[in-house]
């Protein structure tokens, strides 16, 4: 279930990029796409959890959702145009890190957990991900298999 979960998650990600938009700014902060390395239980300090309290999660995910449009077309339009290197990848995870810190006031060590994933999802599943396969189970397995570290950087 949690596997399948992911993969929606992922594909409405993938989705939302896959609008074309282009434009935006550099990003800074987070943790970018550090390999196999990722950062756990980067929400749990008091503050961000005051914030989570105070606006709810999904309101969080929403922001990181409209962040690939909003701030960070470039950084998805150099993936999504072939380049899935660890610079382009680390660039969007810090992108989305920046923009959902601003857009919220969590901490870009709690933000960097939303642009891993961005950055995870658009770099390794945009294939198996794309429209009209956004809800398939090659979706689903492809983000399982490669970007389930979403929770344990979280910390929940």
């Amino acid at each position: 279930m949690r596997g399948i979960q992911l993969g929606f998650w992922v594909a409405a990600l993938l989705g939302v990029a896959a609008c074309g938009e282009t434009n935006g700014g550099e990003g800074t902060g987070g943790n970018g796409g550090n390999g196999d390395q990722h950062p756990v239980d980067q929400c749990t300090n008091d503050a961000d959890q005051a914030i989570y309290d105070e606006l709810g999660a999904g309101a969080v995910g929403e922001v990181a959702a409209d962040c690939p449009l909003t701030a960070c077309g470039g950084q998805i339009g150099t993936i999504i145009g072939g380049d899935t290197s660890e610079t382009a990848k680390t660039a969007l995870a810090d992108c989305i890190a920046q923009c959902v810190s601003d857009e919220t006031g969590l901490s870009t060590e709690c933000t960097s957990c939303y642009g891993l994933i961005t950055a995870c999802a658009v770099g390794t599943c945009l294939e198996p991900c794309s429209p009209p396969n956004q809800g398939s189970e090659e979706c689903a397995a492809c983000s399982t298999d490669n970007c389930s570290f979403f929770d344990a950087c979280l910390g929940i």
